[in-house]
């Protein structure tokens, strides 16, 4: 049995949380600074942010002409998740076979399970079902799974896949509105209510008066939240599918300098890393 956990995010408003960014920012630091081997899943509909942060497009459409899709980095309709589920679907899902269906970013560190190719919202929804089966399997495969739950998965399957996670971490927007809407889902929804949750600020500013330490009291937190910076250089690599190229030409910044925007950063992203794998820690004693 090895050491595994499921780690998801999840935002209780549309896209501009910067949830999907913040779970590939941070999976990808994970990656870098432990030595684990991590499951990024993607569960978006109509949504290839993750794909194209990745892996640059044009390229990948190149060397599909030139290798023919028989590169295990090219996904065709039967890699993939769409793959992945009809494996599920036939119950031969088992130990090993995950990792073919994944796309590599850094080998034996970290690989990507793209979100769903289909623009069928009723296929789409097919497809999701095997999420929860996917999660669970990967603890064979891999020491951690972080999860953006798209907020299109039908809800049952969202509570199902968030059942299964070790630590949840709830993304909001910075300001008033996201600390308000936090403090109406703790107190509303039982989900959220377990000691396995974290919170997150995407696109974090840290000049604004809503700061993480002041979001924190607000919101009674005994330790401080979780944020994920808003970088221009690295939301422009998001979008040239350089992110991995990023990790490799930063992250050996090591001398503090806070007015570096690419230091603090990184020196966030580790900040997360380092809370995400206390809770984990806390959650496994409690077992």
């Amino acid at each position: 049995e090895n050491d595994m956990a499921v780690i998801s995010f999840w935002g209780n408003s549309e896209k501009e949380t910067g949830q999907t960014i913040a779970t590939m920012a941070i999976s990808t630091m994970m990656a870098f600074e432990h030595n684990y081997k991590i499951l990024t899943i993607s569960t978006g509909f109509k949504d290839r942010t993750m794909d194209e942060s990745f892996w640059p497009a044009n390229r990948a459409t190149g060397l599909q002409r030139i290798l023919g899709t028989q590169s295990e980095n090219f996904v065709n309709m039967e890699s993939g998740i769409e793959g992945l589920g009809r494996v599920v679907e036939s119950n031969r899902l088992r130990k090993g076979l995950i990792p073919n269906y994944a796309k590599v970013v850094f080998t034996n560190r970290l690989d990507v399970l793209v979100s769903p190719r289909t623009e069928n919202p009723k296929e789409y929804i097919e497809i999701a079902k095997a999420y929860p089966s996917i999660i669970e399997t990967a603890a064979n495969d891999y020491n951690m799974v972080f999860v953006d739950i798209d907020k299109r998965l039908p809800t049952e399957i969202q509570r199902a896949i968030l059942t299964k996670s070790d630590v949840i971490i709830i993304t909001a927007k910075q300001g008033q509105q996201g600390i308000k809407k936090l403090n109406e889902l703790t107190k509303k929804n039982e989900m959220f209510q377990g000691d396995n949750i974290l919170k997150l600020i995407g696109k974090y500013d840290a000049s604004s008066k809503y700061n993480v330490k002041n979001i924190s009291r607000e919101l009674r937190e005994r330790k401080l939240i979780l944020s994920v910076p808003y970088n221009t250089i690295f939301f422009e690599t998001t979008m040239e599918g350089k992110v991995p190229d990023y990790f490799l030409k930063f992250r050996g910044l090591t001398v503090v300098d806070k007015n570096d925007s690419n230091m603090f950063f990184l020196s966030e992203l580790k900040r997360d890393c380092e809370i995400i794998l206390e809770k984990i820690r806390e959650v496994e004693l409690k077992r």
